[in-house]
C-alpha cells in the first residue's frame, strides 16, 4: 500500500503544477477522454498534443503512454506532442523509454517544447540530488525564456521549484515565482494550484511539537476552493485540495476525492485515495467498508478494461497489513496479461520478499506463537531473491537494484555464502546507477570482501574511492535534509569515518597493520560516536601487541551508545582485563565506573534538550480501547507522557516491551499519567494485537488528532508534558535505553522550573 501511495504522491506533485483542464475543454479540437478515444480518431498533431496533455494532467498517464506511442509515430516532428508523451512516460515510470527519446533531441534546438521535453525526461529520472534538480531547472527556465507566455512551461518551472516533489528549491520560491509571473499570464489555474500547494507546505511546522501556521493553511484551502468554484472540472484542485483538506475536514476531503474520480475515472491516484478514505472511516463496519471498496474497484476495472496497471494499483491497497484473499488471483491475471512488465516485476519481487518477511517473523523473539526454522526460511529467501535478480529481463532497473541491495545486506557477513557469488554481488552493488550512500556502495562492499580475505586490492580501491565521495553525496542532498550547516558537516564526518573504518578493517585483515592504523586513527578523529571504529582499532592494537592501548580503546568504545548497533567492545575489554589481571576480580567495579561516567554525560546531554519555550499541548478528548473518553484538560494536575505510535511502525513496535516496563514503573505514581495514542485505523485489530503481547499500557484511539492538531509526522514521537499542559521534552524515534532515559525526562518534568 505504501509503495502505491508514494507513486500516487509523485503523480499528485505533477498534477498540482498542471494547467487547468478548463483551458483544454475550451478548445473545440480537444476530444473527450471518457470514453477514451481511439488513436485513429485523432486527425492532427495539435489534437494529439492536446489529448496527451489532458491525460497527463488528469493523472491518466498510462492512457497517455498507450496513445502516445502511436500518435508520436504518426506525427514524429511535433515537439509539443513529443514533450507530453515523455511527460506521460515519466509518470508511468517508463523512464528508459523517456530518456531514449529525449536523447535524440537536438540540444541546440530553440524550440521551447524540445527544451521542455528534455526537462521532462530528466525530471522524472532524478532523485533528491541538488545537481540533478539544478539541471532540470536550467532547462525549464530556458524553455520559459523561449516561450514566456506559455502557462504550461511556467507550470513546469514551479514543479521543479517544489521541494516536496524532487528536492528542488522551497515552497517560498514557488510562491515568489507564481506571484511574479501569474498576473502577466492571466493568473491561470495551474499556477494558482501550485501556489496553494506551496502555501500548504509552508504551513507545516518546522520544529517538533510546534503548531501549524493556520493562516497559510487557511489561505491555501481558500485558494483551492476558489479554483474549484471558478472551474468545476479542475482535477488538480480537487485531488490536491482534497488530500490537504483531510487535516481539518475528512468528510469534505472525501467528497472532493470522489469528485476527482468522476472527472478522471481511469486515473489510479484518486482511486487509491478514495480506498484509503473508505478504509479509514470511523463508525462504519468492516463489512460495509469492504463492500464499498469492492464496488469502487469493480467500477475501476470496468472503466480501464482490467488493464495491468489498474490491477497493480488495486494490489497496492489490497496487500496492506491484512492481505485481501483475492491478491493471488489478481497477481496471476497481471502475470498472464503482461508477463514482462513493471507490474509483473513488482509481483515477482513481492513474492520473493514474502520469504524475507517470514524470516523476520521467525527471528522475532518477542512475537508470540510458533516460529519457522530460520535456516530453511532464509535459504528460501536467498534462493527466491537470487532468482528474481537473475531473471532474463528487467522492466525497472530500480526494482532490480533494490533486490540486489537487500540480498547483499542479508549475505554480506555469511561465511557459507559462496565466495564467487559474493564477489559478483559486490560488483552489482557498486554498479547500481541510483543513489546509494558511499558507506554502502564502497565501504560495506569492501568490508564484505575483506571478511572473506579475498580481493584485497579491489576492497582497498573501493574504500579509498568511497571516502572521497561522501562529501559530494551529502552535499548533493536537498537543503531541507539538515537543520544547520553544522549538522551537515557532522553527517559528512560520520560517513567518511565509516568508510575509513571499512578501509582500516580491510587493511588489517590483509596484514598491513601500519596502513590500517592510519585509516582507523583517521576514522576516530572524524567521529567519536561509531562503536565499530573503537572495536576495529582495539583489535588492531591487540594484534600489534599493544594491550594497554587496546584496553583504553575498548573502554572508550564501550561507553558509546548507538541504537540498533550491538556494542562489541565490552566483551573484548573483559577479555583483556582478565588477561591483564589474571582473573575478573574487580571487573564489576571497573566497568561500573566507566558506565557511571557515560551515563552522567548522556543524562546531561538529554536534559539540555528541554524545549524553550515549552509549547502548549493541543487539547484532546480521545477514546481508550474500551470506549471511555480521556480528556487532557482533566489531567492538568499531573505530569503526562504521551507516546504516538502505530502497529505499522517498526521502531514503535520494537520499543513496546520497554514502554511497558516504563509504564509498570510509574503506574502507581498518582502524579504521573502515561498514555499512548495509536494512529491505527482498525480498533479490533489493535486490541487483539496488544492482548497477544500482554501490553497493558493505557492506549487511546486516534480520531484525527495526531495529524490535525498534534501535527505528528514522525513515529514514534513522545511528549513529556508538565502540570501546566506544556511540553518540556519531545522525543522522536527509538533510541534505546527507554526506561532509563525517559525516567530522567519525567523526573525533570516533575521538578519545578527555576526561572533565572
Amino acid at each position: 500500500m505504501r509503495k502505491a501511495l508514494l507513486h500516487g504522491v509523485a503523480i499528485l506533485a505533477l498534477a498540482t503544477a498542471a494547467s487547468s483542464l478548463a483551458d483544454a475543454q475550451k478548445a473545440a479540437s480537444v476530444p473527450v477522454t471518457n470514453p477514451l478515444p481511439a488513436a485513429s480518431n485523432i486527425k492532427t498533431a495539435t489534437e494529439a498534443s492536446a489529448l496527451l496533455r489532458r491525460l497527463f494532467y488528469l493523472g491518466e498517464q498510462y492512457d497517455g503512454v498507450a496513445l502516445g506511442d502511436t500518435l508520436t509515430r504518426r506525427f514524429p516532428r511535433d515537439a509539443r506532442l513529443r514533450a507530453w508523451y515523455i511527460a506521460n512516460l515519466g509518470t508511468a515510470s517508463r523512464l528508459a523509454v523517456a530518456e531514449s527519446i529525449a536523447a535524440r533531441i537536438d540540444t541546440t534546438s530553440r524550440d521551447p517544447w524540445n527544451v521542455a521535453a528534455r526537462a521532462f525526461a530528466k525530471r522524472y529520472a532524478l532523485g533528491s540530488s541538488k545537481a540533478a534538480v539544478g539541471d532540470v531547472l536550467r532547462l525549464a527556465q530556458r524553455a520559459r525564456s523561449l516561450a514566456p507566455k506559455d502557462p504550461d512551461i511556467a507550470a513546469l518551472v514551479t514543479s521543479v521549484l517544489n521541494p516536496g516533489t524532487f528536492g528542488g528549491g522551497s515552497p517560498a520560491a514557488v510562491v515568489a515565482f507564481v506571484d511574479s509571473v501569474a498576473p502577466r499570464l492571466g493568473n491561470p489555474p495551474a499556477l494558482r494550484v501550485a501556489r496553494a500547494q506551496a502555501l500548504m507546505e509552508m504551513s507545516s511546522p518546522r520544529t517538533p511539537n510546534a503548531p501549524p501556521d493556520t493562516a497559510k493553511r487557511n489561505a491555501a484551502n481558500r485558494e483551492y476552493a476558489a479554483i474549484r468554484a471558478d472551474d468545476p472540472s479542475n482535477f488538480a484542485a480537487r485531488l490536491s485540495g482534497g488530500i490537504q483538506l483531510r487535516q481539518v475536514d475528512e468528510a469534505g476531503a472525501f467528497a472532493l476525492l470522489k469528485e476527482a474520480v468522476e472527472i478522471a475515472p481511469r486515473a489510479p491516484n484518486p482511486r487509491m485515495w478514495v480506498w484509503v478514505m473508505i478504509q479509514g472511516q470511523r463508525g462504519v463496519s468492516a463489512e460495509e467498508k469492504k463492500t464499498a471498496i469492492l464496488a469502487n474497484r469493480t467500477d475501476f476495472l470496468a472503466r480501464t478494461d482490467s488493464a495491468p496497471w489498474a490491477m497493480d494499483a488495486m494490489l497496492g491497497q489490497m496487500r496492506g497489513p491484512s492481505p485481501d484473499a483475492d491478491v493471488p488471483l489478481l497477481e496471476e491475471r497481471i502475470l498472464a496479461k503482461a508477463p514482462r512488465s513493471p507490474w509483473a516485476e513488482n509481483i515477482l519481487l513481492a513474492r520473493a520478499n514474502q520469504w524475507r518477511d517470514s524470516l523476520f517473523i521467525a527471528r522475532d523473539s518477542t512475537r508470540p506463537g510458533p516460529k519457522s526454522d530460520t535456516t530453511t526460511v532464509r535459504a528460501r529467501y536467498i534462493a527466491a531473491i537470487e532468482a528474481f535478480i537473475d531473471k532474463p529481463w528487467v522492466a525497472n532497473p530500480t526494482v532490480r537494484d533494490q533486490a540486489v541491495t537487500s540480498l547483499f545486506y542479508e549475505v554480506r557477513a555469511d561465511s557459507t555464502y559462496p565466495t564467487n557469488k559474493l564477489i559478483a554481488l559486490v560488483k552489482r552493488v557498486v554498479a547500481i546507477k541510483g543513489p546509494v550512500h558511499p558507506s554502502t556502495r564502497y565501504g560495506q562492499t569492501a568490508r564484505a570482501l575483506a571478511t572473506r580475505k579475498v580481493e584485497f586490492r579491489y576492497a582497498e580501491q573501493l574504500a579509498r574511492e568511497g571516502a572521497g565521495k561522501v562529501a559530494h553525496y551529502v552535499g548533493d542532498l536537498p537543503n531541507y535534509s539538515f537543520s544547520s550547516v553544522g549538522e551537515q558537516a557532522d553527517v559528512v564526518d560520520a560517513g567518511q569515518a565509516s568508510v575509513y573504518d571499512d578501509l582500516g578493517f580491510s587493511l588489517f585483515n590483509e596484514g598491513r597493520y601500519d596502513d590500517a592504523d592510519k585509516a582507523l586513527t583517521h576514522a576516530l578523529d572524524l567521529t567519536k560516536k561509531n562503536v565499530n571504529i573503537y572495536y576495529d582499532l582495539g583489535r588492531l592494537r591487540a594484534a600489534q601487541g599493544r594491550d594497554e592501548d587496546a584496553e583504553l580503546t575498548y573502554a572508550q568504545g564501550m561507553t558509546v551508545r548507538s541504537y540498533g548497533v550491538a556494542n562489541p567492545n565490552k566483551k573484548e575489554l573483559e577479555r583483556l582485563y582478565q588477561k591483564k589481571h589474571g582473573s575478573l576480580d574487580g571487573w564489576d567495579t571497573y566497568v561500573s565506573a566507566l558506565e557511571d561516567k557515560e551515563r552522567a554525560t548522556r543524562k546531561e546531554r538529554i536534559l539540555s534538550k528541554r524545549l524553550v519555550p515549552p509549547p502548549v499541548v493541543p487539547a484532546f478528548k480521545l477514546p481508550d480501547l474500551d470506549g471511555t473518553t480521556v480528556d487532557s484538560d482533566k489531567l492538568r494536575s499531573q505530569v503526562i507522557v504521551v507516546n504516538f505510535w502505530g502497529m505499522w511502525c517498526g521502531p514503535c513496535v520494537a520499543e513496546m516491551p520497554e514502554l511497558q516496563q516504563f509504564y509498570d514503573k510509574y503506574k502507581n505514581d498518582k502524579s504521573v499519567t502515561i498514555l499512548t495514542v495509536s494512529n491505527d485505523k482498525d480498533l479490533k485489530e489493535l486490541k487483539e494485537w496488544m492482548a497477544k503481547r500482554k501490553l497493558t499500557i493505557p492506549t487511546l484511539f486516534d480520531d484525527g488528532y495526531v495529524t490535525k492538531s498534534a501535527q505528528i509526522n514522525s513515529f514514534p514521537t513522545t511528549w513529556f508534558i508538565d502540570r501546566e499542559g506544556k511540553t518540556q521534552f519531545s522525543v522522536t524515534g527509538n533510541t534505546g535505553a527507554l526506561v532509563e532515559e525517559w525516567t530522567w525526562r519525567i523526573e525533570a518534568t516533575k521538578a519545578p522550573q527555576v526561572v533565572p
